[in-house]
């Protein structure tokens, strides 16, 4: 699917069945790093399948090795930041998770920005910064993602922000 976290959890399950139960048949490269990126993000967050973050890190990890250029390895890259900063299905390494971030961002990738907001928020691998932290967090809020919002108003409550509107959010 084109926003496959889009999906009611029930339709998760279906896609992750269906990946797994009956795989995409031929030998497209592309085909396959996506049918791996919707595995290892199920098995990431444990939809329609128990959760394994071990699995799903080594899943990433492949696609990014694949030297394929492809949206999945983009999006793979920055579940590996997320892996990394959070110590999901491998030892913690915020360096690591810093270098792809910011490949991510490179990319435009509103999760990524909202990894670097967590980041400059609680000061990890980064100086702590609330003001910097409320840019990145603004960017992947009004970019789809939900958790930026409430990361942008935590910076609101601790940095000196001050949006002459509500608007200028939009």
């Amino acid at each position: 699917p084109e926003n496959y976290m889009s999906l009611a959890h029930e339709e998760r399950k279906l896609v992750f069945n269906r990946i797994v139960v009956r795989p995409r048949k031929g030998k497209n490269d592309n085909d396959n790093i996506d049918a791996q990126y919707e595995v290892a993000s199920c098995k990431l967050f444990g939809i329609g399948t128990s959760k394994d973050a071990a699995m799903a890190f080594n899943l990433f990890k492949n696609i990014d090795e694949s030297g394929e250029y492809n949206i999945s390895r983009d999006l793979a890259q920055v579940y590996l930041a997320h892996c990394y900063l959070n110590g999901d299905g491998v030892a913690a390494d915020v360096s690591k998770a810093i270098g792809y971030i910011r490949q991510g961002l490179g990319k435009n990738i509103p999760l990524a920005s909202f990894l670097m907001a967590e980041c400059l928020f609680y000061g990890k691998g980064v100086g702590q910064n609330y003001d910097e932290a409320a840019k990145f967090a603004k960017n992947a809020a009004v970019n789809g993602v939900v958790k930026a919002q409430s990361l942008l108003n935590g910076c609101f409550k601790r940095g000196n922000l001050f949006w002459n509107s509500p608007r200028e959010l939009q």
